[in-house]
């Protein structure tokens, strides 16, 4: 019952559509053809900014484009270059007609891939960036890592550069060191000599003295 009841009903967008093609207001903007087998678009950008909105959720041409695809409803141009839309079930005054509109399951088809396709894109190119940003990542850790490296053999070797500076200081302070302390056992050795030696004159003149005076 349920399948003889959507059998025979009129899709939503067709009767929003035909609402808006009978009120009169909206003429200078979207209308019937003279003969009524057909609608002509005088002005996208207003049907998409003050109309559009009033009836559906979106209030983008393009959408409003697709919705008229999906029901297979062919785009023509007529003299005037306007853009005309027909269908053969579509007709003004004929509204009984309006429930052999269907939605093309084909074309749903197609919408339903390409989103998905569309997803997956942007799917692939997310991962694809994210890879590109962990690469990225990696690069400067292992910069850092290696810099860090370098740091710790520059310091290791001004650490073994101070150290060999400091052996060799020591070195050179213990040569230093037993020079002088050479040079002060020589003073030592060099001043008591000279001592005794003053001391042996001093007393061969004493005697030569002595032996003079008897």
């Amino acid at each position: 019952m349920d399948q003889n009841k959507s059998k025979y009903t009129i899709p939503s967008f067709i009767i929003k559509l035909h609402a808006i093609l009978e009120d009169l207001n909206n003429s200078l903007i979207i209308t019937w053809t003279p003969q009524g087998d057909a609608f002509i678009v005088l002005n996208p950008e207003i049907l998409e900014q003050q109309i559009l909105p009033q009836h559906f959720k979106h209030n983008h041409f393009t959408s409003f484009l697709r919705q008229l695809n999906m029901y297979d409803f062919q785009k023509i141009r007529n003299q005037n270059n306007q853009q005309v839309f027909w269908h053969q079930n579509f007709l003004k005054g004929k509204e009984h007609l309006q429930v052999l509109l269907k939605r093309s399951q084909n074309k749903l088809q197609q919408k339903q891939r390409f989103d998905h396709q569309c997803y997956q894109t942007f799917l692939i190119d997310e991962i694809t960036s994210i890879k590109q940003n962990l690469k990225q990542d990696e690069q400067q850790f292992t910069h850092i890592i290696n810099q860090h490296e370098i740091i710790l053999q520059q310091h290791k070797q001004i650490y073994l550069d101070l150290q060999q500076q400091r052996e060799s200081m020591e070195i050179k302070y213990e040569k230093l060191n037993g020079q002088v302390q050479a040079i002060i056992s020589w003073y030592k050795v060099d001043s008591t000599s000279q001592y005794f030696e003053s001391c042996s004159q001093e007393e061969e003149q004493s005697e030569y003295f002595c032996s003079q005076n008897l």
